[in-house]
Protein backbone atom coordinates (compact mmCIF):
# COMPACT_ATOMS: atom_id res chain seq x y z
CA UNK A 1 0.00 0.00 0.00
CA UNK A 2 1.71 3.56 -0.88
CA UNK A 3 2.78 5.95 1.66
CA UNK A 4 0.22 8.76 1.92
CA UNK A 5 1.73 12.26 1.46
CA UNK A 6 3.06 13.34 5.37
CA UNK A 7 4.52 9.59 5.19
CA UNK A 8 6.55 10.27 1.92
CA UNK A 9 7.39 13.60 2.80
CA UNK A 10 8.94 11.99 6.10
CA UNK A 11 10.76 9.58 4.08
CA UNK A 12 12.42 12.50 1.82
CA UNK A 13 13.11 14.43 5.11
CA UNK A 14 14.95 11.37 5.83
CA UNK A 15 16.62 10.89 2.77
CA UNK A 16 18.36 14.21 2.34
CA UNK A 17 19.38 14.54 5.95
CA UNK A 18 18.72 17.94 6.65
CA UNK A 19 17.05 20.20 9.16
CA UNK A 20 13.77 19.36 10.15
CA UNK A 21 12.92 22.99 10.16
CA UNK A 22 13.25 22.98 6.30
CA UNK A 23 10.56 20.27 6.21
CA UNK A 24 7.75 22.62 4.90
CA UNK A 25 9.61 24.23 2.18
CA UNK A 26 10.07 21.09 1.19
CA UNK A 27 6.87 20.31 1.05
CA UNK A 28 5.91 22.92 -0.29
CA UNK A 29 8.15 22.43 -3.23
CA UNK A 30 7.00 18.91 -3.81
CA UNK A 31 3.41 20.16 -3.87
CA UNK A 32 3.80 23.14 -6.22
CA UNK A 33 5.98 20.84 -8.63
CA UNK A 34 3.31 17.92 -8.31
CA UNK A 35 0.40 20.75 -9.39
CA UNK A 36 2.73 22.13 -12.27
CA UNK A 37 3.41 18.66 -13.49
CA UNK A 38 -0.54 17.60 -13.51
CA UNK A 39 -1.95 20.48 -14.91
CA UNK A 40 0.57 20.87 -18.02
CA UNK A 41 1.83 17.27 -18.29
CA UNK A 42 -0.49 16.93 -21.49
CA UNK A 43 0.39 19.55 -23.12
CA UNK A 44 3.68 17.64 -23.39
CA UNK A 45 2.35 14.05 -24.35
CA UNK A 46 2.81 13.60 -28.01
CA UNK A 47 -1.25 13.41 -28.06
CA UNK A 48 -1.04 16.85 -26.41
CA UNK A 49 1.86 18.02 -28.98
CA UNK A 50 0.18 16.91 -32.27
CA UNK A 51 -3.29 18.98 -30.66
CA UNK A 52 -0.89 22.02 -30.21
CA UNK A 53 0.66 21.46 -33.76
CA UNK A 54 -3.05 21.16 -35.40
CA UNK A 55 -4.26 23.86 -33.79
CA UNK A 56 -1.81 26.07 -34.39
CA UNK A 57 -1.97 25.35 -38.51
CA UNK A 58 -5.58 25.66 -38.19
CA UNK A 59 -5.44 29.34 -36.58
CA UNK A 60 -2.64 30.15 -39.24
CA UNK A 61 -4.92 29.29 -41.58
CA UNK A 62 -7.89 30.86 -40.56
CA UNK A 63 -5.99 34.30 -39.88
CA UNK A 64 -4.68 34.15 -43.80
CA UNK A 65 -8.54 33.86 -45.08
CA UNK A 66 -9.48 36.12 -42.07
CA UNK A 67 -7.07 38.77 -43.58
CA UNK A 68 -8.14 38.06 -47.30
CA UNK A 69 -11.61 38.56 -46.12
CA UNK A 70 -10.96 41.99 -44.63
CA UNK A 71 -9.02 42.95 -47.73
CA UNK A 72 -12.11 41.92 -49.84
CA UNK A 73 -14.70 43.44 -47.96
CA UNK A 74 -16.90 46.25 -49.06
CA UNK A 75 -15.04 49.92 -48.34
CA UNK A 76 -18.04 50.87 -46.02
CA UNK A 77 -17.73 47.70 -43.87
CA UNK A 78 -13.57 47.88 -43.82
CA UNK A 79 -14.31 51.35 -42.91
CA UNK A 80 -16.66 50.73 -40.14
CA UNK A 81 -14.16 47.39 -38.69
CA UNK A 82 -11.12 49.81 -39.00
CA UNK A 83 -12.60 52.85 -37.55
CA UNK A 84 -12.08 52.64 -33.64
CA UNK A 85 -15.26 53.49 -31.82
CA UNK A 86 -13.33 57.05 -30.18
CA UNK A 87 -12.45 58.04 -33.61
CA UNK A 88 -15.95 58.30 -34.95
CA UNK A 89 -16.60 61.29 -32.99
CA UNK A 90 -13.34 63.15 -33.14
CA UNK A 91 -12.88 65.10 -36.56
CA UNK A 92 -13.26 63.72 -40.02
CA UNK A 93 -10.10 64.67 -41.04
CA UNK A 94 -8.93 62.60 -38.01
CA UNK A 95 -10.57 60.08 -38.75
CA UNK A 96 -8.31 59.07 -41.84
CA UNK A 97 -5.38 58.69 -39.76
CA UNK A 98 -6.47 57.49 -37.15
CA UNK A 99 -8.67 54.75 -39.09
CA UNK A 100 -5.29 53.93 -40.72
CA UNK A 101 -3.61 53.45 -37.69
CA UNK A 102 -6.14 51.15 -36.61
CA UNK A 103 -6.23 48.91 -39.52
CA UNK A 104 -2.35 48.60 -39.44
CA UNK A 105 -2.39 47.41 -36.16
CA UNK A 106 -4.79 44.89 -36.39
CA UNK A 107 -3.50 43.36 -38.89
CA UNK A 108 0.12 43.26 -37.79
CA UNK A 109 -1.39 41.88 -34.28
CA UNK A 110 -3.14 39.14 -36.48
CA UNK A 111 0.35 38.47 -38.70
CA UNK A 112 1.96 38.39 -35.39
CA UNK A 113 0.03 35.70 -33.86
CA UNK A 114 -0.11 33.79 -37.34
CA UNK A 115 3.74 34.14 -37.59
CA UNK A 116 3.99 32.74 -34.26
CA UNK A 117 1.30 29.92 -35.25
CA UNK A 118 3.79 29.00 -38.22
CA UNK A 119 6.72 29.10 -35.90
CA UNK A 120 5.57 26.46 -33.68
CA UNK A 121 3.81 24.04 -35.88
CA UNK A 122 7.67 24.24 -37.31
CA UNK A 123 9.71 23.51 -34.43
CA UNK A 124 7.57 20.65 -33.73
CA UNK A 125 8.86 16.72 -33.58
CA UNK A 126 8.45 13.64 -32.20
CA UNK A 127 11.03 11.99 -31.38
CA UNK A 128 10.98 8.46 -32.52
CA UNK A 129 10.60 4.76 -30.19
CA UNK A 130 8.24 4.82 -27.27
CA UNK A 131 6.97 7.96 -25.50
CA UNK A 132 9.02 8.38 -22.09
CA UNK A 133 7.27 7.98 -18.68
CA UNK A 134 7.26 11.86 -17.79
CA UNK A 135 6.03 11.48 -14.22
CA UNK A 136 9.03 9.14 -14.11
CA UNK A 137 11.27 11.77 -15.72
CA UNK A 138 9.72 14.26 -13.62
CA UNK A 139 10.49 13.01 -9.84
CA UNK A 140 14.27 12.12 -11.02
CA UNK A 141 14.37 15.92 -11.88
CA UNK A 142 12.59 16.97 -8.82
CA UNK A 143 14.91 15.01 -6.73
CA UNK A 144 17.88 16.36 -7.85
CA UNK A 145 16.44 19.95 -7.28
CA UNK A 146 15.53 18.88 -3.81
CA UNK A 147 19.35 17.46 -3.09
CA UNK A 148 20.64 19.83 -4.86
CA UNK A 149 18.29 22.73 -2.11
CA UNK A 150 18.12 21.08 0.49
CA UNK A 151 20.98 18.01 1.07
CA UNK A 152 24.71 18.58 1.67
CA UNK A 153 24.62 14.64 0.77
CA UNK A 154 26.18 13.79 -2.66
CA UNK A 155 23.84 13.29 -5.91
CA UNK A 156 24.73 9.74 -7.04
CA UNK A 157 23.28 6.42 -8.98
CA UNK A 158 24.05 4.09 -6.98
CA UNK A 159 21.02 1.84 -5.92
CA UNK A 160 20.48 2.51 -2.29
CA UNK A 161 21.74 6.19 -2.59
CA UNK A 162 19.21 8.79 -1.49
CA UNK A 163 18.81 10.51 -5.30
CA UNK A 164 17.19 7.17 -6.43
CA UNK A 165 15.68 6.81 -3.04
CA UNK A 166 13.97 10.44 -3.15
CA UNK A 167 13.21 10.01 -6.99
CA UNK A 168 10.99 6.77 -6.06
CA UNK A 169 9.42 8.06 -3.11
CA UNK A 170 7.99 11.04 -4.78
CA UNK A 171 6.57 8.97 -7.90
CA UNK A 172 4.94 6.71 -5.24
CA UNK A 173 3.14 10.35 -4.04
CA UNK A 174 2.95 11.35 -7.95
CA UNK A 175 1.81 8.26 -9.03
CA UNK A 176 0.54 5.97 -6.21
CA UNK A 177 3.17 3.41 -7.23
CA UNK A 178 5.32 1.99 -5.08
CA UNK A 179 8.69 0.75 -5.17
CA UNK A 180 9.43 1.49 -8.59
CA UNK A 181 12.90 1.95 -9.50
CA UNK A 182 13.48 5.16 -11.19
CA UNK A 183 17.35 4.23 -12.32
CA UNK A 184 16.73 4.31 -16.21
CA UNK A 185 15.45 8.15 -15.64
CA UNK A 186 18.14 9.20 -12.79
CA UNK A 187 20.59 8.19 -15.05
CA UNK A 188 19.40 10.29 -17.86
CA UNK A 189 18.86 13.37 -15.05
CA UNK A 190 22.26 12.88 -14.06
CA UNK A 191 24.25 12.84 -17.81
CA UNK A 192 22.02 15.96 -17.83
CA UNK A 193 21.87 18.35 -15.12
CA UNK A 194 19.83 20.90 -14.72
Amino acid sequence: MPRTRAESIDAIMEQLGCDPAIRPHVEHGVERSFEFFRRYDGLFARAGQTAIVAGARRIARRIDDLTAELEAAPELLRNFLFTAPLARIVAPEDVLAAREQHRQVTLESLEGVRLDCERLAAQATTPPGPEIDRAQLHCARLAQLLMKHFSTRKISGSDEGPFRVIASLLYEALAGREAIDLKRHCDAVMKAPI
